[in-house]
């Protein structure tokens, strides 16, 4: 019988892109969407996606700018509800508003960087 080859999972910098140990990135919705993606095209590496010790002032910066990026955008998508409150409140204007909405959020995922464990226990 033969012996399925095991993958052995390696850890690779999200920003050096290098193999190396580090703190895990977190599994939110967008990676576990993108993996999935990339399960069903076959392209998927396995790799376990880590932030090394040497890049985390840089993962810091890239993550507050897309989470600066997250309010501007959550900002903007809340004014344009409030404008179509003063403007049209009718039904087929609601359901415009709403695409609309999710538009302009899904704009944030340009910027995206994920978050790692246990930041925000560091930041308290």
């Amino acid at each position: 019988m033969l012996a399925k080859k095991e993958k052995k999972t390696k850890s690779v910098c999200i920003i050096c892109r290098q193999e190396k140990e580090g703190s895990p990135v977190l599994d939110d919705p967008y990676i576990i969407a993108v993996r999935a993606i990339k399960a069903r095209l076959g392209h998927a590496t396995g790799n376990r996606l880590v932030v090394c010790a040497a890049d985390i002032p840089k993962w810091r910066e890239k993550r507050k700018r897309f989470e600066k990026y997250l309010m501007w955008y959550g900002l903007l998508a809340f004014l344009l509800f409030v404008a179509f409150l003063f403007l049209s409140p009718t039904l087929v204007g609601f359901i415009y508003v709403a695409i609309g909405m999710v538009v302009v959020m899904a704009f944030s995922l340009l910027t995206y960087f994920p978050a790692i464990r246990g930041e925000k226990e560091k930041k308290q």
